[in-house]
């Protein structure tokens, strides 16, 4: 059992005088045993999203659980194989601090601290919401990553405070999603829109039987409404970061509307929260560009990023824009765009192709068919922001939160 478990873990934390733990563990059980194991002990957890050199360099912890190249987890094994005590003994709950590791759209790592009471508030805000939705036997399920707050939040405290099952294993394709739904009568499916993108339609799902969230980037209503038709199920969109929490929700063309916790306000057109689940008591400016509804400000519009702002010999250019042109392209389902130094800075564009797309790339060869995608760009935006680099892949690459950091699409011009 995971709580026994859990139980001995915490003992050898204190005898040993533990008091941070570093924990990456993809598995979900591994992963909650330690968790829980922290929360009744009293020892602060740090959870990279991944083990690059600057996030394991931000890490500050004593003892290393998990896929870490030096690890504590011999003691994991000795848990395993000791007897297993069937008395419950009495836990106390420790208000642990939980800290998560952001890179935003720099790249650089940056530290997030958490209480526990805070992330179990936000729990109790997502039960108040959409509870009373989702039946007491759903099964939660995930393709996304438990590392992440989105997926902390989402896929391991709210079943445990909900008294909800858990589908362990991470969903990494639709198949797998397909078989779980054809056992259990209902389910919680926790996602991403680099998951919901990838969906062809080829499975059958019974209509309301799953409760879709979506976090981790946005869809844009005509992607949502083809994941909806696939899934034959309404998806919720979530809107928040780790610093902050969760600010905002929608479902399909609705705008985005605030959690209820969370206080707002605009200044030059860019959102600034705060709430009791941010990581900081101020103002939190989300570097996010919006425009309220013209009837209310508890509802809104997302128009991009203020920190996509570049310049380019002394061009000032949005990549959000650059973006937005180059999926307008009848060709184009997908694209990322970012600044690309070789000897002159310059605007870089990975794309994923549609179908169309495939087969003109087919016919015109690589070197013609990037001439006419900067040639129907031309005169949409400015000349200084077209794309100097272009790369074609077959899959947008991502991590294990559904996301496209910076390093992942560098790594495709080094």
């Amino acid at each position: 059992p995971i709580l026994a478990r859990a139980q001995l873990l915490g003992q050898y934390f204190k005898q040993h005088g533990i008091k941070t733990c570093a924990l990456n563990a993809p598995d979900l059980s591994s992963f909650v045993t330690v968790f829980l194991a922290c929360v009744y002990h009293g020892v602060d957890v740090e959870l990279p999203s991944n083990t690059t050199e600057d996030i394991l360099n931000s890490l500050s912890a004593t003892h290393y659980l998990g896929d870490f190249e030096h690890n504590n987890n011999a003691i994991l094994n000795e848990i395993d194989q000791l007897l297993i005590p069937q008395t419950k003994a009495h836990l106390t709950v420790h208000d642990i601090t939980v800290s998560m590791f952001t890179s935003g759209s720099t790249g650089q790592a940056k530290k997030i601290s958490r209480q526990l009471q805070q992330l179990v508030s936000e729990v109790n805000t997502l039960e108040q919401q959409w509870g009373a939705r989702i039946p007491q036997d759903a099964l939660f399920t995930r393709t996304v990553s438990h590392q992440h707050i989105y997926g902390l939040l989402f896929t391991v405290l709210w079943p445990l405070l909900s008294g909800r099952r858990s589908y362990h294993p991470m969903i990494a394709y639709e198949e797998m999603l397909q078989q779980l739904s054809s056992k259990n009568s209902h389910m919680a499916l926790v996602t991403s829109p680099a998951f919901l993108k990838r969906l062809d339609g080829q499975f059958q799902y019974p209509r309301h039987s799953m409760s879709c969230f979506s976090s981790g980037g946005l869809l844009t209503d005509q992607q949502q409404q083809l994941s909806e038709r696939h899934l034959n199920q309404a998806i919720n969109q979530i809107y928040g970061s780790s610093e902050t929490g969760g600010i905002a929700y929608r479902s399909l063309n609705t705008q985005w509307r605030f959690f209820d916790p969370v206080e707002h306000r605009c200044k030059n057109n860019t959102l600034w929260v705060k709430s009791p689940h941010c990581f900081q008591p101020e103002w939190i400016n989300t570097q996010d560009l919006i425009k309220f509804n013209s009837e209310s400000t508890d509802s809104f519009e997302l128009l991009g990023r203020a920190d996509r702002i570049v310049k380019i010999e002394e061009k000032r250019i949005s990549l959000t824009q650059v973006e937005t042109a180059i999926v307008a392209l009848e060709s184009v389902s997908e694209a990322k765009v970012l600044v690309w130094e070789n000897h002159r800075q310059s605007i870089a564009a990975v794309i994923l192709l549609n179908t169309k797309g495939k087969e003109k790339l087919e016919t015109d060869g690589d070197k013609l068919f990037k001439t006419k995608i900067k040639q129907q760009l031309k005169g949409v935006i400015d000349d200084m922001a077209l794309p100097r680099y272009i790369r074609f892949v077959n899959q947008m690459p991502t991590d294990a939160l559904g996301k496209s950091p910076i390093r992942l699409l560098e790594a495709l011009f080094e």
